[in-house]
């Protein structure tokens, strides 16, 4: 059994979560689906969280095989301070144009591939968010990179800490 809660952006839009701290990612989806998507209908339940540290994936969506679920997923190093509510919202705005599209939903596919000519920017740009893909593709150029290697970087010195404490410990 599936223990989420929703968070409602209108009668017809319910996001859910299940860890506490995927909460906010949850309103801002939810707000995200009612400011620019309200007219994308939602046939089944649309769960959001933050997921593995991809390091050429910000995002995901996939459905399950019975269809009652559609997951939205962005790397979980978008969870961090650091990142701005912009860029996830151009994460999650992605993969609502895929949710759309019948990507990842049990929508009908107007597309055979998700990317075909160029649909999702022609799609962000028709709903007013070209310039929060126009953000996110160029914080992508110019920080990615350098934000994945940090987030590399800490996790090794965090371990090697940890082993280091185990090892006084253990002494």
């Amino acid at each position: 059994m599936l223990h989420s809660t929703a968070v409602y952006g209108s009668p017809h839009i319910r996001i859910y979560f299940q860890k506490e701290s995927e909460r906010e990612l949850a309103l801002l989806t939810a707000q995200v689906w009612q400011t620019y998507f309200s007219d994308v209908p939602q046939p089944n339940i649309v769960m959001v969280n933050y997921d593995y540290h991809w390091k050429n994936r910000l995002g995901r969506i996939r459905m399950t095989k019975d269809e009652h679920r559609s997951e939205i997923a962005l790397n979980g190093i978008l969870q961090t301070a650091s990142i701005t509510d912009e860029l996830r919202i151009g994460v999650i705005s992605h993969e609502i144009v895929h949710y759309a599209h019948g990507f990842g939903s049990p929508l009908s596919s107007s597309h055979q591939h998700a990317h075909a000519h160029g649909i999702v920017s022609v799609e962000l740009a028709e709903r007013g968010l070209a310039h929060v893909e126009r953000n996110l593709l160029s914080w992508i150029d110019q920080e990615w990179d350098r934000t994945y290697q940090h987030y590399v970087l800490s996790q090794q010195r965090s371990k090697y800490l940890s082993k280091r404490k185990l090892g006084y410990a253990l002494a």
